[in-house]
């Protein structure tokens, strides 16, 4: 290569990135070959720092999403997080920097399929460029994310790759229609999108996790070719602060050398424990790894950055902290005491802890040889005013009509009873409770026991496993939603608590509408939650039951819900009781907890449903007696 260049008259110096993303030189290249191995994914990570030091945003995950893969890696304070070793394959690792990047099957040729127990899968494999997503008509059967993108009015067919190639949504729905599933089509597209998301966020929050940082103090950054697609949809799932999407996000990773310094690097391995006796022998390493680095720079040797590391350990471990700055200079006693404490204090913010006591061992001492290059500058382009853009087309929205939509409340509570512990959760609206109208019908007025551990166990279980006893578990009239298709009817439940227990409330939802309705549709009644003070059940029941008019809530505790401050009973135009402003209601034997979920939301016009459902319905309701 070297030659071929030369005799094309190329007058540069020629350089790799190694897996850091650092630039090597030729003749350290060949003399360290491992060092180049996995360098691509590793420029993007180092781009995105250039790019946020620009920007003033010094945490980032980055999140480089092509074709087949999502690498993801991330930057903190200014600076990639870098490995002392990779994995060349299983169980073969390099002694080498590299910067940790987390790879993930999903991209925009990720296949999407249907296993053999009926479930649909996305990724990990892809289709690749060649024959590539049903959608380029190039031989390709096996639906893709691009497809599903296409599908959902995300891509403009007619102008996919600048206009320079033409996306056939045909090809791409034919091929979701042979997936051998009883989904409908248009559940096919929908879930193939929200599992290719939930794949991406899944692999961020990981590597949040796996590096201890808090996603909502970094943000997202987008490149690769389809990272400024998926990106913005994964916010909400990963929380992280924004989504920042930089400038030629398909060739951000090459730009990323372009702003990579030359850097000759070595180590040397020394099992010291650092007392002051060793000042001259540490010197000595560091003195003979500087001389072998500058004998290689060719430019000048004053504008060259000299930075020295070492890693070590408390004595007695077996594993190191890298990366332990070391002073200028020559190496002395001093610098010894230096040493331990640059270690005691990184030691401390990695692990939170401080050992003092035990002495410090150094396992491998670092140097680099840093030459400055120029870096790659970005146009700044002054701020626009915010503008409503008007459609030049059909409007795509996404709504999921089959899933119920409400607010959610949360209630948890554990305590003792004749000697055992007991715990019980209890949840109204969210996933559990009615399901809202749609197109096709009236929503299902779903019910279930509201109990952890399990979806759906019988009133028995709940009362042999807790100690309370199910007073009431029914369907609540006229408070699903009207409309051509009604919501699924609210859920009612008593619980009577005949032990002692603390009750926590869990701050799961938000002061909006409960099932909202769509296409004309009215929105359900809103839930709440209550509890009855054992003097106050005792003085409101009759029969051991307490009613639901609205007189029967005057001795009762409001938990949650928007009620009448005076009577209690759920008011829409009352106050407002939000959840977890009492974070722990502490009750005595024989207190009483009530829910109402919230009811599902209509589907079209009221006026348009069928007069005879509508007769039959009055007709059950004016029969069912009050509680």
């Amino acid at each position: 290569m070297e030659k071929c260049l030369r005799v094309a008259n190329f007058q540069g110096e020629i350089n790799f990135a190694d897996c850091a993303a650092k630039l090597v030189a030729l003749d350290m290249a060949m003399e360290q070959p491992f060092r180049i191995v996995f360098s691509g994914p590793a420029a993007g990570a180092v781009s995105s720092a250039h790019f946020g030091q620009l920007i003033g945003d010094d945490k980032l995950m980055c999140c480089d999403i092509g074709g087949t893969s999502c690498d993801i890696s991330v930057v903190t304070n200014g600076q990639p997080y870098v490995n002392t070793t990779f994995e060349l394959e299983h169980d073969m690792l390099v002694n080498a920097l590299s910067i940790a990047i987390d790879s993930i099957g999903a991209g925009g040729g990720s296949i999407i399929s249907i296993n053999p127990s009926g479930e649909m899968r996305v990724g990990p494999e892809s289709a690749g460029g060649v024959p590539g997503p049903a959608s380029y008509g190039k031989g390709g059967t096996a639906p893709t994310l691009t497809d599903t993108c296409l599908l959902m009015g995300l891509l403009d067919p007619e102008r996919f790759l600048a206009g320079s190639m033409r996306l056939d949504p045909e090809l791409a729905r034919a091929a979701f229609e042979r997936l051998d599933t009883p989904l409908s089509f248009e559940q096919r597209v929908a879930y193939a999108y929200k599992i290719g998301l939930n794949n991406i966020a899944e692999g961020l929050i990981d590597v949040a996790i796996k590096q201890g940082i808090d996603p909502r103090e970094y943000s997202l950054i987008a490149y690769g070719a389809a990272g400024p697609l998926l990106l913005p949809a994964v916010l909400s799932m990963v929380n992280a602060r924004r989504v920042i999407v930089p400038p030629y996000p398909g060739l951000f990773s090459a730009l990323g050398l372009l702003s990579s310094d030359l850097v000759y690097s070595d180590n040397r391995s020394a099992y010291m424990l650092l007392v002051p006796g060793v000042a001259d022998t540490i010197s000595q390493i560091y003195r003979t790894m500087e001389e072998k680095l500058l004998s290689h720079v060719s430019s000048e040797k004053q504008n060259v950055v000299i930075r020295r590391t070492f890693d070590g350990r408390l004595y007695g471990q077996t594993w190191e902290t890298p990366f332990i700055e070391v002073p200028p200079g020559e190496i002395t006693e001093e610098t010894i005491s230096t040493l331990i404490k640059n270690f005691h204090d990184v030691y401390e913010q990695r692990t939170g802890n401080r050992f003092e006591m035990i002495p410090v061992q150094s396992v491998t001492y670092r140097l680099e040889v840093i030459v400055p290059t120029g870096k790659v500058s970005y146009p700044h382009l002054p701020a626009g005013q915010p503008r409503t853009l008007q459609p030049d087309g059909a409007i795509f929205l996404y709504y999921e009509s089959v899933s119920a939509y409400c607010s959610l409340s949360g209630h948890a509570g554990n305590g003792v009873f004749n000697g055992f512990p007991w715990t019980s959760i209890g949840q109204t609206g969210g996933e559990h409770g009615p399901w809202a109208a749609t197109k096709d019908g009236d929503g299902d007025s779903y019910m279930v026991n509201y109990l952890t551990n399990n979806l759906d166990p019988a009133t028995e279980a709940i009362e042999a496993e807790a100690p309370c006893v199910v007073l009431r578990k029914e369907y609540t009239g006229e408070s699903g939603g009207a409309g051509k298709h009604r919501g699924g009817a609210a859920v009612m439940k008593d619980t009577l608590w005949l032990g002692e227990g603390d009750h926590y409330s869990m701050a799961l939802h938000c002061k909006s509408p409960s099932g909202f309705g769509v296409y004309g549709g009215k929105s359900g009644a809103t839930g709440a939650v209550w509890f009855w003070e054992p003097d106050a059940y005792g003085a409101s029941n009759e029969n051991g039951y307490i009613g639901t008019d609205g007189g029967a809530y005057a001795r009762s505790n409001p938990v949650a819900g928007v009620l009448n401050p005076e009577t209690k009973a759920l008011d829409p135009n009352g106050k407002y009781f939000y959840l977890a402003s009492v974070p722990v209601w502490h009750t005595r034997p024989n207190a009483m907890f009530r829910y109402i979920t919230n009811g599902g939301g209509g589907w079209g016009n009221p006026l348009e449903r069928d007069p005879e459902r509508v007769k039959r319905e009055r007709a059950i309701l004016s029969t069912t007696p009050k509680a």
